[in-house]
Protein backbone atom coordinates (compact mmCIF):
# COMPACT_ATOMS: atom_id res chain seq x y z
CA UNK A 1 0.00 0.00 0.00
CA UNK A 2 2.65 2.63 0.95
CA UNK A 3 4.68 1.42 -2.33
CA UNK A 4 1.38 2.58 -4.20
CA UNK A 5 0.81 5.50 -2.62
CA UNK A 6 4.31 6.46 -2.97
CA UNK A 7 4.04 6.32 -6.96
CA UNK A 8 1.04 7.97 -6.97
CA UNK A 9 2.55 10.53 -5.19
CA UNK A 10 5.20 10.54 -7.88
CA UNK A 11 3.29 10.53 -10.26
CA UNK A 12 1.36 13.83 -9.40
CA UNK A 13 4.50 15.46 -8.67
CA UNK A 14 5.92 14.79 -12.42
CA UNK A 15 1.93 15.87 -13.53
CA UNK A 16 2.26 18.94 -11.37
CA UNK A 17 5.89 19.93 -12.52
CA UNK A 18 4.83 19.35 -16.17
CA UNK A 19 2.44 21.35 -15.61
CA UNK A 20 4.05 24.33 -14.11
CA UNK A 21 6.99 24.45 -16.85
CA UNK A 22 4.18 24.34 -19.82
CA UNK A 23 2.85 27.22 -17.73
CA UNK A 24 6.11 29.09 -17.32
CA UNK A 25 7.57 29.02 -20.85
CA UNK A 26 4.17 30.13 -22.01
CA UNK A 27 4.81 33.22 -19.58
CA UNK A 28 8.06 33.48 -20.45
CA UNK A 29 7.67 33.31 -24.37
CA UNK A 30 5.06 36.17 -24.26
CA UNK A 31 7.03 38.32 -21.93
CA UNK A 32 10.25 37.62 -24.13
CA UNK A 33 8.22 38.82 -27.24
CA UNK A 34 5.71 41.37 -26.90
CA UNK A 35 7.13 42.71 -30.28
CA UNK A 36 6.28 39.45 -31.97
CA UNK A 37 3.12 39.40 -30.31
CA UNK A 38 1.47 42.62 -31.32
CA UNK A 39 3.16 42.84 -34.80
CA UNK A 40 1.02 39.86 -35.76
CA UNK A 41 -1.84 41.98 -35.28
CA UNK A 42 -0.99 44.75 -37.44
CA UNK A 43 -1.43 45.90 -41.31
CA UNK A 44 1.42 45.02 -43.28
CA UNK A 45 2.51 48.14 -44.88
CA UNK A 46 3.03 47.64 -48.81
CA UNK A 47 6.65 46.98 -49.67
CA UNK A 48 6.74 48.14 -53.39
CA UNK A 49 10.21 49.62 -54.74
CA UNK A 50 9.21 51.87 -57.42
CA UNK A 51 12.10 51.80 -60.24
CA UNK A 52 14.75 53.67 -60.50
CA UNK A 53 14.82 54.20 -56.52
CA UNK A 54 18.16 53.47 -55.09
CA UNK A 55 18.93 51.73 -52.01
CA UNK A 56 20.42 53.26 -48.91
CA UNK A 57 22.14 51.21 -47.03
CA UNK A 58 23.02 52.93 -43.94
CA UNK A 59 24.81 51.79 -40.27
CA UNK A 60 21.86 50.33 -38.89
CA UNK A 61 18.90 50.13 -41.46
CA UNK A 62 18.22 49.82 -45.05
CA UNK A 63 15.65 51.84 -47.31
CA UNK A 64 14.69 52.93 -50.64
CA UNK A 65 14.49 56.39 -52.23
CA UNK A 66 14.38 58.55 -54.87
CA UNK A 67 17.88 58.19 -57.13
CA UNK A 68 18.53 62.35 -56.84
CA UNK A 69 17.93 61.69 -52.55
CA UNK A 70 21.44 63.58 -51.45
CA UNK A 71 23.60 62.80 -48.34
CA UNK A 72 23.99 65.86 -46.30
CA UNK A 73 26.73 64.55 -44.33
CA UNK A 74 24.72 65.27 -40.97
CA UNK A 75 26.92 64.79 -37.61
CA UNK A 76 24.72 64.09 -34.46
CA UNK A 77 25.97 64.74 -30.77
CA UNK A 78 23.75 61.74 -28.63
CA UNK A 79 22.62 59.90 -31.92
CA UNK A 80 23.17 58.64 -35.06
CA UNK A 81 21.97 61.11 -37.52
CA UNK A 82 21.33 61.09 -41.31
CA UNK A 83 20.00 63.96 -43.33
CA UNK A 84 19.25 63.38 -47.22
CA UNK A 85 17.43 65.86 -49.12
CA UNK A 86 16.39 66.45 -52.85
CA UNK A 87 13.87 69.31 -54.47
CA UNK A 88 10.78 67.91 -53.04
CA UNK A 89 11.67 66.50 -48.80
CA UNK A 90 14.09 66.99 -46.43
CA UNK A 91 14.87 63.28 -44.63
CA UNK A 92 16.21 63.50 -41.49
CA UNK A 93 16.94 59.90 -39.34
CA UNK A 94 17.32 59.95 -35.79
CA UNK A 95 18.81 56.72 -34.56
CA UNK A 96 19.04 56.60 -30.68
CA UNK A 97 17.49 56.93 -27.08
CA UNK A 98 16.29 60.09 -27.48
CA UNK A 99 13.58 60.06 -29.58
CA UNK A 100 10.18 61.65 -29.14
CA UNK A 101 7.82 58.97 -30.62
CA UNK A 102 6.05 61.63 -32.36
CA UNK A 103 3.71 61.65 -29.80
CA UNK A 104 3.69 65.90 -29.89
CA UNK A 105 1.95 66.33 -33.17
CA UNK A 106 -1.57 65.17 -32.77
CA UNK A 107 -2.67 68.86 -33.43
CA UNK A 108 -1.23 69.53 -36.46
CA UNK A 109 -3.43 70.05 -39.33
CA UNK A 110 -4.87 66.77 -41.37
CA UNK A 111 -3.61 64.89 -38.78
CA UNK A 112 -2.81 60.98 -39.35
CA UNK A 113 -1.50 57.95 -36.99
CA UNK A 114 -1.42 54.06 -37.54
CA UNK A 115 0.45 51.53 -36.14
CA UNK A 116 1.70 48.58 -38.97
CA UNK A 117 4.24 45.98 -39.67
CA UNK A 118 7.34 47.18 -41.21
CA UNK A 119 9.89 44.83 -42.77
CA UNK A 120 8.77 42.80 -39.49
CA UNK A 121 8.74 45.72 -37.39
CA UNK A 122 6.34 48.16 -35.34
CA UNK A 123 6.27 51.63 -36.72
CA UNK A 124 4.06 54.35 -36.08
CA UNK A 125 3.32 56.33 -39.04
CA UNK A 126 1.80 60.04 -38.65
CA UNK A 127 1.49 62.31 -41.74
CA UNK A 128 0.28 65.79 -41.12
CA UNK A 129 0.38 69.49 -42.91
CA UNK A 130 2.11 72.35 -40.55
CA UNK A 131 0.36 75.28 -40.53
CA UNK A 132 2.59 77.39 -42.25
CA UNK A 133 2.45 80.74 -40.61
CA UNK A 134 4.01 78.77 -37.66
CA UNK A 135 6.68 77.65 -38.98
CA UNK A 136 10.09 79.15 -38.65
CA UNK A 137 12.23 76.65 -41.09
CA UNK A 138 11.49 74.48 -43.81
CA UNK A 139 8.86 76.76 -45.22
CA UNK A 140 8.27 75.35 -48.52
CA UNK A 141 8.19 71.87 -46.75
CA UNK A 142 5.14 71.89 -44.63
CA UNK A 143 3.64 68.52 -45.38
CA UNK A 144 5.45 66.08 -43.16
CA UNK A 145 5.64 62.28 -43.31
CA UNK A 146 7.53 60.63 -40.10
CA UNK A 147 7.49 56.98 -38.62
CA UNK A 148 9.06 55.70 -35.72
CA UNK A 149 10.25 52.10 -34.73
CA UNK A 150 9.97 51.89 -30.74
CA UNK A 151 12.78 49.22 -28.91
CA UNK A 152 14.96 48.80 -32.57
CA UNK A 153 17.81 47.35 -30.16
CA UNK A 154 16.66 46.15 -26.55
CA UNK A 155 19.60 48.81 -25.36
CA UNK A 156 16.37 51.24 -25.92
CA UNK A 157 17.30 52.85 -29.13
CA UNK A 158 14.95 53.84 -31.42
CA UNK A 159 14.43 55.15 -35.24
CA UNK A 160 12.75 58.07 -35.83
CA UNK A 161 12.68 59.10 -39.51
CA UNK A 162 11.10 62.72 -40.10
CA UNK A 163 10.41 63.43 -43.62
CA UNK A 164 9.14 67.05 -44.49
CA UNK A 165 7.66 67.68 -47.96
CA UNK A 166 7.07 70.13 -50.54
CA UNK A 167 3.65 68.95 -51.27
CA UNK A 168 0.91 65.90 -51.21
CA UNK A 169 2.56 64.08 -53.91
CA UNK A 170 6.09 64.36 -52.39
CA UNK A 171 4.38 63.49 -49.21
CA UNK A 172 2.54 59.82 -50.57
CA UNK A 173 6.29 59.52 -52.34
CA UNK A 174 7.88 59.63 -48.56
CA UNK A 175 5.19 56.94 -47.14
CA UNK A 176 6.25 54.42 -49.97
CA UNK A 177 10.48 55.45 -48.73
CA UNK A 178 9.40 54.90 -45.39
CA UNK A 179 7.75 51.19 -46.22
CA UNK A 180 10.58 50.04 -47.47
CA UNK A 181 12.77 50.26 -44.08
CA UNK A 182 14.36 47.52 -43.07
CA UNK A 183 16.13 47.06 -39.72
CA UNK A 184 19.37 45.30 -39.70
Amino acid sequence: MLKLTRQIFIRFLVSLATCLIGIAASVLVYQLSPRLASINRLAIAPSAVPAGWKKINLDHFVFFGPRDLQDQKAHGIDSAVWVFSNESMTVSLDYGVYSNGLTTYSNQLEYREEWLNIGGRKAKVVTFRRDETLLTYDRDLPYVTAVYFPDVTSGGVDLEVWVSCKDVASQAEAKQMLFSFKIK
